[in-house]
């Protein structure tokens, strides 16, 4: 048994070739042994014409065990190019979703929540509640 979850497709700015950036994150797998495992789903791709570099599933398919995902934000960090960022996200099957602020050396956990109108959905609820009672 396992959680499964979808990642959205990710692409950041980096100083770095693809080919490069494949042998960086050898070396921190290796330097995550209980890690490495979770972390083979992942890969990264040059497309012609596109100034970016994407995080690719190995077998093209999102939806896996993302057991990872932290581990493999904190590489992004290490590569990404300075003053740039980019959102590591995911979705669960029970629908629940979590993230990562990915920028130079440094990794913010996101929580995202629904929101209606731009407010707390839970609050507007409630109050939409209050109003028709």
């Amino acid at each position: 048994m396992g959680y499964y979850s979808s990642m959205e497709p990710l692409e950041f700015k980096t100083d770095y070739s693809a080919g490069e950036v494949k042998a960086k994150f050898q070396a921190f797998k290796d330097n995550r042994p209980n890690n490495s495992p979770w972390l083979d789903i992942y890969d990264f791709k040059e497309y012609p014409d596109c100034p970016s570099l994407s995080v690719v599933m190995v077998g093209g398919d999102y939806y896996a065990k993302h057991d990872a995902g932290e581990d493999l934000a904190l590489f992004i960090s290490t590569i990404i190019k300075p003053g740039h960022y980019a959102v590591l996200s995911f979705i669960g099957e029970d629908f629940e979703t979590w993230g990562y602020f990915v920028r130079s050396m440094l990794v913010d956990d996101l929580r995202m929540k629904w929101t209606l109108s731009g407010g707390r959905l839970l609050d507007d609820l409630i109050k939409r509640k209050r109003l028709n009672q």
